[in-house]
C-alpha cells in the first residue's frame, strides 16, 4: 500500500492536525470537489476510470499540501504510516492464518 494514496476526511485530519478554522474549510472544499468528480467518473470502464482516479487523488494530495503547514504535513505522514502499518499487519496474518 502506498502512503501516497491514503487519504483522510476532511473533518477528521482537520482535527488530527489542529487546523484553523480557515484551514479546515479548505480540507471540506477539496474533499468535496474531488469527491464529486470521482462520482462523475465511477460508470467509465475500470481502465479508463483507474488512471482518473490515480490522477484525482494525486491532486487532491497536492491541493491539501498548499493548505496545511509543514508541522501539519508531518502529522499527515505519520498518520499515513499508522495505516499502512496496520494495513501490512492484518494481511501478514491472513497469511499466516491461510498457511495454517
Amino acid at each position: 500500500m502506498d502512503p501516497a494514496f491514503v487519504f483522510f476526511g476532511a473533518d477528521y485530519l482537520s482535527q488530527e492536525v489542529g487546523a484553523t478554522a480557515e484551514q479546515a474549510e479548505q480540507l471540506r472544499a477539496i474533499e468535496t470537489d474531488i469527491n464529486d468528480r470521482l462520482r462523475n467518473i465511477e460508470q467509465d470502464a475500470p481502465d479508463v476510470r483507474s488512471p482518473k482516479v490515480k490522477a484525482l487523488l494525486q491532486e487532491r494530495g497536492q491541493r491539501e499540501t498548499k493548505v496545511l503547514t509543514k508541522e501539519q504535513l508531518a502529522k499527515v505522514d505519520q498518520l499515513r504510516q499508522e495505516v499502512v502499518r496496520e494495513h501490512e499487519a492484518k494481511h501478514e496474518l491472513g497469511r499466516r492464518i491461510r498457511a495454517q
